[in-house]
């Protein structure tokens, strides 16, 4: 399981240039030798690592069972639970998360494929919607706490490629934009919006396939998601790990006993599990 927004500490200290710089240097050595991008799920836990290991399987989270507090609009729509994708590193260049799980672009195959994020482009539509429509909604999310206050600001004032009202981090106020949106007398209207942007949003293989070799170069961030559990021993598109910084004995030991025929990637380098010292 992928952890989410919430989590994401990182993000607000690294400008946007700097996370898509990064990101480009982690995919180019992918680009030299399979003339293409990958996709990768990433997880900052050691412990969830080592557990995803030694199942060998990456599976899609139970959530009957335990308290989520993000992807409210996901689940509204469906795509929740899953697991989720990244093309190329955004979450280790933009969170540092420690563990990437390297797979080939064909597995898009198996996805579902929207070019921007859902969540994100969902609220941002609602509350540029609420802007023109409705703009005393936008000060009553900024009055329910000093959070809020700060998410409203920044969209009304900070600019982003010369133009303001365009930038929402809706995972510092989700609970609450969503429970604004349950609310709102026009629910209707505002839920034809966002399942208006889903359509327009997903692509289906192979043409996700050919968008993804573009975006790649872009800072698009496109969201793919897996509705089933991914065998890591077992499917032939896995390709490997990348992990940053120094693996820990146990964790190295797991990897050479049963993915020594996977890729490791240590930055600038695709070198082999094979290869790792005991």
């Amino acid at each position: 399981m992928m952890i989410k927004h919430k989590k994401f500490k990182n993000g607000d200290k690294i400008s946007i240039k700097k996370r898509f710089e990064e990101m480009q240097e982690l995919q180019k050595p992918f680009i030299e030798k399979y003339h293409k991008p990958v996709l990768v799920h990433a997880t900052p836990n050691t412990q969830l690592f080592k557990k995803i290991l030694k199942e060998g399987k990456l599976k899609v989270p139970n959530i009957k069972n335990i308290s989520i507090g993000h992807s409210y609009i996901e689940r509204m729509l469906g795509i929740y639970p899953c697991i989720f994708l990244s093309l190329g590193f955004a979450y280790a260049s933009s969170y540092n998360f420690k563990y990437s799980f390297i797979f080939d672009l064909d597995y898009l195959n198996e996805t579902d494929y929207y070019k921007n994020s859902i969540s994100y482009q969902a609220y941002k539509a609602v509350v540029q919607y609420w802007d023109k429509n409705n703009p005393e909604y936008l000060e009553k999310l900024a009055s329910k706490n000093k959070m809020c206050r700060e998410v409203i600001d920044k969209f009304y004032n900070i600019e982003y490629l010369g133009k303001k009202r365009v930038l929402f981090d809706f995972w510092k106020c989700e609970k609450e934009t969503f429970d604004l949106i349950n609310e709102y007398p026009k629910k209707k209207e505002l839920l034809k919006l966002i399942n208006k942007i889903v359509n327009e949003k997903y692509a289906k293989f192979p043409k996700s396939k050919r968008i993804a070799m573009k975006d790649c170069f872009d800072d698009a961030v496109p969201e793919i998601i897996v509705k089933h559990d991914i065998s890591l021993l077992k499917d032939k598109l896995f390709l490997g790990f990348y992990i940053r910084g120094n693996i820990p004995k146990d964790i190295k030991s797991i990897l050479l006993k049963k993915y020594g025929d996977k890729i490791l990637f240590v930055g600038k380098k695709i070198t082999s599990i094979s290869e790792l010292d005991d």
